[in-house]
């Protein structure tokens, strides 16, 4: 019996670790199938099918690192630090306020996932909040990222720090597709 259970970790181990190709569905976790649908610019666009219905993410890492790939666990995307996902959301309607609408959602992630990102252009002095990204990227191509995460941020224990420079090519492209996609099937 015990190889038995050895044959079938290092079965989904190196199922796991092999690499992904484009169209490749697999299922990560229990009832969650993951499809790496298209790449551009750096940029992985992600369909995540559940139950519940079906999500999509961009994913790009830091200039001179490997891809995120699925984890294994949930829906969650794994890789070198620093790197960013794209999302996209429906915000609440409010009565006799503003109508629900289509956002999306960037995060950025350390070596923990919890952590403050900051940027700046190349040749800038001072970092900025990545809110000011969101906002106001124009003439912006390649940034300079600040990563500082903890591995128990309630504690402040663990702490990291991570520098990189990332390459916004290509961005706009990767929103245009979570956008297509949660427009296509909805989200969970």
């Amino acid at each position: 019996m015990n190889s038995s259970i050895a044959a079938t970790a290092l079965t989904l181990l190196l199922h796991a670790s092999s690499p992904w190709v484009i169209g490749q569905e697999r299922e990560v976790d229990q009832g969650i199938y993951m499809t790496f649908q298209s790449e551009q610019d750096g940029w992985r666009i992600w369909r995540i099918d559940t139950k519940a219905g079906v999500e999509c993410k961009a994913a790009k890492s830091a200039i001179g690192r490997p891809h995120a790939t699925p984890l294994g666990y949930k829906d969650v995307l794994d890789g070198p630090a620093p790197r960013t996902e794209i999302s996209a959301y429906m915000t609440f309607a409010i009565p006799y306020g503003p109508p629900a609408e289509l956002r999306l959602a960037q995060d950025w992630f350390g070596t923990y996932r919890s952590g403050e990102t900051q940027f700046r252009g190349v040749g800038e002095r001072f970092f900025r909040s990545m809110d000011e990204l969101q906002t106001n990227r124009k003439g912006l191509k390649i940034i300079e990222v600040n990563n500082v995460s903890w591995e128990y941020p309630a504690l402040h224990l663990g702490m990291s720090e991570i520098n990189a420079q990332f390459d916004l090519t290509g961005i706009d492209w990767a929103e245009a597709q979570v956008l297509a996609c949660y427009k296509k099937n909805g989200s969970r």
